[in-house]
């Protein structure tokens, strides 16, 4: 029986999206594991264009941004997809989450976003929602019943990458990227992260210690040994 790595099951869940078997996709896990890599370049291989078929937003978004954002991503080509990474400020928002309710589930056969409240930035105050949502989160409270409403709602997948996991991506990793660095010495880069405690590994100290030989080649280990102590 195959099995897939648990990048190839995100990839897998985003063409199911992208087919439209789902509205939205919530996926969590911890920084630097490679959900926003592996959510582009899935994206980039289905060909689809950002701004053109989706629009990605990073970090803190307020309602009013949430909802401009809704609108905008509507107006776009099929699949229609709004990406938000690190979003996790807007599901401890009632009304950036209330919006992301009704742009995810139909009532009357459509999935109509209303703006009630005054704002000069809003000038149309309902959305005929028929694009696609993916959620990227380090985190979330699966306790809140109104975060719990949108996980139903939604096909969501958490990430878990044990040591060896982890280890095995930057393996892969160092053998595809940082052509200018020797490959045996990114080998010994990763052996010296894998002492480290395995909640702090992610494919960014992974940079961070090539960076680190980069700067110093000849003094690297105490560089590199300051930072993951």
């Amino acid at each position: 029986m195959f099995n897939f790595t648990q990048h190839e099951l995100l990839k897998n869940y985003i063409i199911g999206l992208n087919k439209g078997y789902a509205t939205a996709l919530v996926v969590v896990g911890q920084a630097g594991i490679g959900k926003t890599e592996t959510t582009l370049t899935t994206l980039k291989e289905l060909n689809l264009r950002p701004e053109v078929n989706y629009h990605y937003q990073g970090g803190y978004t307020t309602p009013v941004e949430l909802f401009l954002l809704l609108d905008r991503v509507e107006h776009l080509q099929t699949p229609k997809i709004l990406i938000l990474d690190d979003c996790e400020d807007i599901l401890n928002n009632p009304k950036a989450l209330g919006l992301l309710r009704e742009a995810l589930w139909e009532v009357a056969n459509a999935r109509r976003v209303y703006w009630n409240s005054g704002t000069y930035k809003i000038k149309d105050k309902t959305i005929l929602f028929t694009g696609r949502i993916i959620l990227l989160l380090n985190k979330v409270d699966k306790k809140n019943p109104l975060i719990s409403a949108l996980l139903d709602r939604s096909l969501f997948y958490e990430m878990k990458l044990n040591k060896s996991e982890i280890v095995a991506l930057f393996r892969k990793r160092i053998k595809e990227d940082f052509k200018d660095v020797p490959y045996l010495q990114k080998v010994k880069l990763v052996d010296m992260l894998t002492q480290i405690n395995p909640e702090r590994l992610s494919l960014r100290i992974l940079a961070q210690a090539i960076n680190l030989w980069r700067l110093n080649p000849n003094h690297y280990k105490q560089l590199l040994t300051e930072i993951i102590k």
